[in-house]
């Protein structure tokens, strides 16, 4: 009797020895934040590949201007209209919590935040989370110091995206002088260059 039951035990232990790669991923894809961590993790990783970095191609002369304000809301709720003559640049992306692609690149962003802090370049972290309590917990998780924003209003139409994350950079003018959809890494020296 021992021993047949002992047989079902290490028929069993190499059952799972043999699939626990198998179950493994299915743990990471039905839990949630689990898969989230993971996916952001290896996008992480990859972002630092060169293939990710974010360049600058301006071989497109096709200006988009933005011409109306931006209504947001910070962190502390205040109520914000960002002006672009306000500022040299405004760096603007659409991310949200629930996004790996968004996570990933967020370090970068904010390195090049902490590069430029003393420069006359405004910052303008605009969640899509329906809840924009999960972006505040997020941000304070991960420790960035960049500000998170929320729309108030409707996004002007020339910000209009099909997926997040989704980034410009704008002059003092309103001109949007880099475009990027999709993951990025954003502390590189090309985008440094076009913020002198």
């Amino acid at each position: 009797m021992l021993s047949h039951m002992n047989g079902k035990i290490t028929k069993l232990i190499k059952a799972i020895k043999n699939n626990f790669l198998i179950l493994l991923i299915a743990v990471i894809f039905l839990v949630p934040p689990l898969r989230l961590f993971v996916m952001s993790s290896l996008q992480s990783l990859l972002i630092k590949i060169p293939f990710y970095e974010a360049s600058v191609d301006n071989s497109d002369n096709t200006t988009k201007e933005i011409n109306e304000n931006i209504y947001l809301i910070d962190e502390s709720g205040k109520r914000v209209a960002h002006i672009f003559s306000d500022y040299d640049y405004t760096f603007i992306n659409f991310w949200a919590s629930w996004c790996p692609p968004c996570l990933a690149e967020m370090p970068s962003i904010e390195k090049l935040y902490k590069k430029t802090e003393n420069r006359n370049i405004r910052f303008l972290m605009i969640s899509s989370d329906q809840n924009f309590n999960k972006a505040i917990q997020l941000k304070e998780r991960k420790k960035f110091t960049f500000p998170i924003y929320s729309p108030l209003a409707s996004i002007p139409t020339v910000l209009s995206h099909t997926s997040i994350p989704y980034t410009v950079i704008v002059d003092d003018q309103g001109r949007i002088i880099y475009e990027k959809e999709g993951i990025a890494n954003y502390n590189s020296d090309e985008i440094i260059n076009l913020f002198n």
